[in-house]
């Protein structure tokens, strides 16, 4: 199961993903979390397409995090079927 788990499609590596495995302890609701610590430093988030959250929004839900994480728009690339960095920042409120 963890050979099934870990493996990703070749096509995809330039998502540069990195997986990992943990044990999940704290429960909120029916979800278990882990919160970010030295094992798991979040450093990227990437806004969805069709995302209607704003800048500020997502950096309230960042909290303290918002000011060391890299946080930018996607879009449709042209001529393929990859999502990248929307560089118009001015189209993401």
């Amino acid at each position: 199961m963890r050979q099934v788990l870990s493996t990703k499609y070749s096509h995809w590596e330039y998502e540069a993903e990195a997986r990992m495995f943990s044990i999940l302890k704290e429960k909120i609701g029916e979800c278990y979390f882990k919160e970010f610590d030295d094992d798991m430093v979040l450093a990227e988030v990437q806004v969805g397409f069709n995302s209607e959250i704003t800048r500020a929004q997502l950096a309230a839900a960042l909290g303290d995090l918002s000011e060391s994480v890299t946080c930018f728009k996607v879009r449709p690339a042209f001529g393929s079927f990859r999502m990248v960095r929307n560089e118009n920042e001015s189209l993401w409120k």
